[in-house]
């Protein structure tokens, strides 16, 4: 039996909330409980990238369930021809999602990490319906879907089922502030920090990596980026993050990069067909088109077959849009990928496999019925 998670200490600066991985568990945690309790027999969770990404991989961790990823592109349309009137507001639209999974749930949990101005939630449960129809030539698809953030701004026009707590004012500026998620506390300013990242150790033959080790091979990570681009004569100005070890890295990555085009390839086995066939695929751009300057990251590499088919579908199908594409782990193995960037080189065990790594999210949050006491 767990006690509930006390509500972490805010801080506000400058009219920006901004908060710790370790209070960022706790809402999470707050936010898995509530739902828990409510009795709701969610079976598929869809999250809103890139906000939305951290809060449903641990909520897919929580319940055990897939999780799917949603791309919403917003924009501000252009103003009206012949005309100084300025635009209207922004819009979203959604665009694209990815499974990693064949089936999909009837009862879905779609999440993101705040409510703005409302309008994504409407949008993206519109596509989930269009994309996943119920009882259609007798295929089974959502029933029903239900929503939950950490965050809810009362200025929003649609409030979520569930959140975690509702923003206040900041008190000295009374306005709502600016939301920061730990993830997003990273900027150019990363590439002059000085790094000293120790080699991961085995505990168990696991590799357990916590947020501060984390991070800190990311930021390493971003930095090689960043002298490639020099060697190469080249500048990045495309991520593609693969699902879903690469998806948090590769987050970062481009932040402290200032990449502003970002996409998810989800990679999938399909029932009876063998590993070394290549995998079904989404991809999923939270902006439109392909950049010509690839950076391909995920979190480790065993052995070559995910990147290897990963690059080989990418070149299939936006071959004619990109000019180089480039490959870039925090670990690889001896049996790995050949890649481009590599932060730490990791040793087989003694058997000849290869550690299991266990990321921070699965170090962090454990499922319902198997929590630490």
């Amino acid at each position: 039996m767990t006690t509930e998670e006390p509500m972490p200490q805010i801080r506000y600066e400058k009219a920006l909330l901004t908060y710790s991985w370790e209070e960022n568990k706790k809402l999470i945690e707050r936010l898995a409980r509530l739902i828990k309790n409510s009795g709701y027999p969610v079976n598929q969770i869809f999250c809103i990238a890139k906000g939305g990404i951290p809060l449903g991989y641990a909520l897919a961790i929580k319940f055990g369930l897939p999780v799917a990823i949603i791309a919403v592109e917003s924009y501000v349309p252009e103003k009206p021809s012949g005309t100084t009137e300025a635009p209207s507001s922004e819009i979203s639209r959604c665009r694209e999602i990815a499974l990693i999974q064949e089936q999909i749930g009837s009862h879905a949990l779609l999440v993101d990490d705040l409510t703005e101005t409302g309008r994504t939630f409407p949008l993206s449960i519109e596509l989930i319906k269009c994309r996943f129809p119920d009882g259609i030539d007798g295929r089974n698809g959502i029933q029903q879907v239900k929503t939950a953030t950490i965050w809810h701004k009362r200025t929003s026009l649609f409030q979520p089922t569930w959140f975690t707590d509702e923003v206040q004012k900041d008190p000295l500026t009374n306005t709502l502030p600016y939301i920061v998620q730990p993830h997003e506390q990273f900027s150019p300013q990363d590439l002059e920090r000085p790094i000293n990242t120790l080699p991961p150790s085995l505990t168990h033959d696991c590799i357990v990596r916590r947020w501060p080790e984390y991070t800190t091979d990311t930021i390493q990570l971003a930095q090689l980026v960043k002298e490639l681009e020099r060697k190469e004569g080249i500048k990045f100005n495309q991520i593609i993050a693969l699902t879903s070890g690469g998806t948090i890295p590769g987050i970062i990555t481009a932040r402290i990069l200032g990449i502003k085009n970002f996409a998810i390839l989800a990679t999938k086995n399909l029932p009876g067909i063998p590993s070394h066939v290549p995998f079904a695929r989404d991809l999923v751009k939270t902006t439109p088109g392909i950049g010509q300057h690839i950076l391909l990251i995920d979190d480790r590499t065993w052995t070559p077959t995910t990147l290897e088919h990963s690059i080989q579908w990418l070149k299939k199908e936006y071959g004619w849009a990109f000019l180089t594409l480039h490959t870039a782990v925090l670990y690889h193995g001896p049996q790995g990928f050949s890649v481009d960037i590599a932060v730490h080189e990791i040793d087989p065990l003694p058997n000849g496999q290869m550690p299991r790594l266990i990321q921070p999210m699965e170090s962090e949050f454990q499922p319902f019925g198997q929590e630490a006491s």
